[in-house]
């Protein structure tokens, strides 16, 4: 852990300690959790996912805030698993987490259920769907 990483958590809070040391905890517990699975995680890994355009950032941001739109029509299950978009999602997210510009702002995730099928469906686990909605409490 270094400077970079905490100046990331307190200014994710605004500045507020309190819930900045509460954000902490749960990222440190929800990575303690899933060690072994985001350890050797690469952008190059999931090349498929960013060029399927499922998951992109809009180009536009609203008052600062960066907003990431996870859209599951273009998801083909075939070429890209949900763990893949899981773990595309979560660099992305990261970049937001890590922008000095974009941190006071914070980002917005949309998920645009358009498509949505039994195929996407079928992908949807118990368990990816509780690591799923952590992420989103952790976020």
């Amino acid at each position: 852990m270094d400077f970079d990483f905490l100046a990331k958590i307190i200014r994710t809070r605004k500045y507020d300690v309190e819930g900045a040391i509460k954000a902490y905890e749960k990222y440190y517990n929800h990575i303690s959790r899933n060690l072994r699975r985001v350890e050797g995680i690469r952008p190059s890994h999931y090349v498929a996912a960013f060029e399927s355009r499922a998951i992109v950032y809009l180009k536009n941001k609203v008052n600062g805030t960066k907003i990431l739109l996870i859209s599951v029509e273009n998801w083909d299950t075939s070429v890209v698993s949900i763990r893949d978009l899981e773990d595309a999602g979560l660099l992305m997210c990261e970049e937001i987490f890590t922008d000095a510009e974009i941190q006071p702002y914070g980002g917005i995730v949309i998920f645009d259920l358009a498509g949505l099928g039994f195929c996407h469906m079928k992908q949807l686990t118990v368990a990816e769907l509780k690591y799923f909605i952590t992420m989103g409490l952790v976020s």
